[in-house]
């Protein structure tokens, strides 16, 4: 399992992802997800780095646009799913800022 945060391109990285976090601990790019440009951050080193994506989406509540899926693709605030729904196996979106 994964947990992904989505983070629009215009915010900064929270602490801990812009800082000397682990390389190991998450992915990161940039991303047209339908409504803008995202930092999209992956963390697959779960469970050893679940403190870390943990702290961040801590500090990612702050953000406004920003969501996080777990186990999957997101889908931006625009898309017509409801939160926490399934869409075509995927898991939607949870806003967070």
């Amino acid at each position: 399992m994964d947990i992904t945060l989505y983070l629009p391109n215009d915010s900064s990285l929270p602490f801990p992802i812009g800082e000397h976090s682990p390389q190991q601990a998450f992915a990161h790019r940039i991303e047209e997800t339908g409504s803008g440009l995202h930092h999209v951050v992956t963390f697959t080193g779960l469970p050893e780095h679940i403190d870390l994506a943990l702290q961040a989406i801590g500090e990612s509540v702050r953000i406004p646009g920003a969501w996080a899926a777990v186990g999957g693709n997101g889908c931006p605030a625009s898309s017509p799913c409801g939160i926490g729904s399934t869409v075509t196996g995927r898991v939607c979106h949870v806003p967070i800022g």
